[in-house]
């Protein structure tokens, strides 16, 4: 039974309609995914193994997370799982007319709703978790712990160890796709960086990161990064880790080490900082205890387009440039096919488990082709910055039209750019009419 999210709980009469909005979206990622992929992933090294092991997927409502869990359940590994997804409960209210303030969260609930029926009918015991997952502790102003950090959430422990006993297997799976960035700034001692981005109709804005906060810079640090370690921390302790286990984190490579993609934004900044931070972790949980609890994957990703990458200021007009820049080269890489590449080397005799410095590397044709994605990123930004010149103060703060951010971008980004991004207008209705969008 999906624990629902409480800002959605005086929508409930219509259940049945979200279920149905977010079924739609569910079937058709399903259809984006090449079958003879996962007809591959169903016959991996360790797939007959993982698919009687119990798995809990954190962040399953959108982005990577979401396509993680379908992929698995479509290939047939994930029979037995628990997926966790939360969001801020201001967002998932309803105006007094009826409509979601966020569109794209109230979306997300409703792929929650669908995505415990979606297994269901495929055969799968698993349940879905409204629920938050970051073992953050309360910070003061200088940054400083206030207060100790929450233990693991006692209902995830609870659906866990339900569907652990069901299991034929007990040594856990877990995914961990959760990106919660709390503060975005640049490190201590920069100044917040102003970007042009692009916004979900296709204009160019400009955006600008939070300026450096000790505790905004931590909680960011705490969420996105120290977070994952804690997690496995308790794992360990509720003995859902053995040598059979196998965990994956993600994280932007691109980002996250290399300046040259949104320096102070991402790359030396908060975002950056607390996936570095995660990586170390992980490698040093590897380093002390080598596989008495599993495999433990870093799961380096390319940029691509999402919610929360359209969230980060500069990050969507970086997104696009990297898609046209390695469509152009046949390397270009969405969510179906990186999911599915994950776990074909998750699974599969490639990743080298006994080396605790081994990693999934998804992210080869971004890094090889980052040179070029750059010069886009800078060519892009010049031809912005010449023409946001000409406009007065006043125009320089509002978005640039449709038809002239088209014309500033045109040859750096995807002719039909502006249809790609149509997939971030979910349609909420669940009705046949409507116009069906993809979750980001």
């Amino acid at each position: 039974m999906v624990n629902h999210a409480p800002g959605a709980q005086m929508d409930l009469e219509n259940k049945q309609q979200n279920i149905a909005a977010g079924m739609k979206r569910l079937e058709a990622l399903s259809a984006s995914f090449d079958r003879q992929s996962l007809d591959a992933i169903a016959n991996l090294q360790h797939s007959a193994r993982v698919r009687e092991q119990p798995w809990l997927l954190a962040g399953v409502s959108d982005g990577m997370g979401l396509h993680t869990t379908l992929a698995a359940i479509d290939a047939g590994v994930l029979q037995y799982g628990v997926g966790v997804y939360y969001e801020p409960e201001a967002l998932l209210k309803l105006d007094d007319d009826g409509t979601p303030v966020s569109p794209v969260h109230y979306a997300r609930y409703q792929n929650a709703l669908a995505l415990e029926e979606y297994a269901k009918q495929r055969g799968v015991e698993f349940e879905v978790l409204f629920a938050d997952i970051m073992m953050a502790p309360r910070r003061g102003l200088k940054g400083d712990v206030k207060e100790a950090a929450p233990a693991f959430p006692s209902k995830v422990k609870a659906a866990f160890e339900r569907v652990r006993a069901q299991a034929p297997r007990k040594a856990a799976v877990f995914i961990d796709s959760v990106a919660f960035g709390k503060w975005i700034s640049p490190r201590e001692g920069k100044e917040p960086i102003e970007v042009p981005t692009i916004d979900f109709e296709g204009r160019v804005i400009s955006t600008r990161t939070k300026s450096y906060h000790p505790r905004g810079y931590q909680e960011t640090l705490d969420t996105m990064g120290r977070n994952h370690a804690k997690l496995l921390q308790a794992m360990v302790s509720f003995d859902w880790l053995e040598p059979a286990s196998l965990t994956a984190f993600f994280t932007w490579a691109g980002g996250s080490q290399n300046v040259d993609a949104l320096e102070g934004v991402y790359g030396r900044g908060a975002l950056g900082d607390a996936k570095i931070i995660a990586e170390r972790d992980v490698t040093a949980f590897r380093l002390s205890h080598g596989l008495t609890y599993g495999a433990h994957a870093i799961v380096r990703l390319p940029a691509f387009l999402s919610a929360a990458l359209m969230a980060i200021p500069g990050a969507g007009l970086f997104g696009m440039l990297s898609r046209k820049v390695l469509s152009e080269h046949g390397v270009y890489w969405d969510m179906p096919e990186l999911s599915t590449m994950m776990l074909d080397k998750l699974f599969g005799p490639a990743w080298v488990r006994e080396n605790p410095i081994s990693q999934i590397e998804l992210d080869t044709a971004e890094i090889l082709h980052m040179d070029e994605i750059s010069n886009a990123v800078e060519e892009a930004h010049a031809r912005i910055a010449d023409y946001r010149a000409t406009q007065s103060e006043e125009e320089k703060k509002k978005p640039i039209p449709v038809a002239k951010s088209r014309e500033l971008l045109e040859g750096l980004v995807p002719a039909d750019y502006t249809d790609i991004l149509e997939r971030f207008q979910p349609d909420l209705s669940g009705s046949d009419s409507a116009k069906t969008a993809t979750p980001a």
